[in-house]
């Protein structure tokens, strides 16, 4: 087993408040090139409004059949290992630039403030799907229940690009929501048989909602069509 990260901190060496990551990361595998994504963030203590610790959504590209992948890093991160400094930021709504990606080994996405990750990160047709809770100060004189804010972000593994068609990164869940269970996909055959995937927690107004996951022009399957007929009784 190798070590090829350490995250917990902004360097590799000792930290006191440290990020946390409560979930195992998704794989996704392009061309020989590993590509690890999960978020930071603890969903333990959500209410946290003070929270010092920079959460960020991290994507890692990892070659094991590279002897050079890690042991280069040392300059950057002082040892054989990926850290923050191996990644290209992208802490603004623009997105980064090829070159820009091809100078680090991955990337990590900047959050809104005391945002965090709280569940786990799910990959369909190069999109990655999370979800984040942002804590809400309470306002005096208000007696309503303060789940905070959650959000639910489809973008693109490659360089954290909205969803096709999407204008933002992420969408605001319903406020009663607090915090999502973590997306859910696969594949379920129709009562005509025909077999579909399916992604529950990727669509904005419900994390229990279940959809079918956009897919790429390039690799668009045939959809058959058919007539459906309806009558309205008066």
């Amino acid at each position: 087993m190798t070590k090829i990260a350490a995250l917990g901190c902004d360097t590799t060496s000792t930290c006191t408040l440290n990020r946390k990551f409560m979930f195992a990361p998704d794989i996704a595998l392009e061309s020989g090139t590993y590509m690890l994504l999960l978020g930071s963030g603890d969903r333990e203590k959500p209410r946290n409004y003070t929270n010092p610790v920079a959460n960020y959504f991290f994507t890692l590209r990892d070659r094991p059949g590279d002897a050079t992948w890690l042991s280069s890093e040392a300059a950057r991160c002082g040892s054989a290992i990926l850290c923050r400094a191996s990644l290209t930021p992208i802490l603004s709504a623009a997105n980064p630039s090829q070159s820009d990606l091809d100078a680090g080994k991955g990337w990590y996405l900047g959050l809104n403030s005391n945002e965090q990750v709280v569940t786990a990160a799910l990959t369909i047709f190069g999109t990655v799907t999370f979800s984040t809770n942002q804590p809400v100060l309470p306002a005096s004189g208000v007696c309503s229940s303060n789940l905070g804010t959650a959000r639910v972000y489809n973008i693109s593994y490659r360089n954290a690009a909205p969803e096709s068609g999407a204008a933002d990164r992420s969408l605001t869940l319903p406020p009663s929501i607090g915090l999502p269970p973590s997306p859910v996909g696969g594949l379920v055959t129709l009562d005509d048989g025909q077999t579909v995937p399916f992604c529950i927690g990727c669509s904005p107004d419900s994390p229990l909602e279940g959809e079918e996951p956009a897919v790429p022009p390039s690799s668009a399957p045939s959809q058959p069509k058919g007539r459906v007929y309806w009558y309205i009784q008066r």
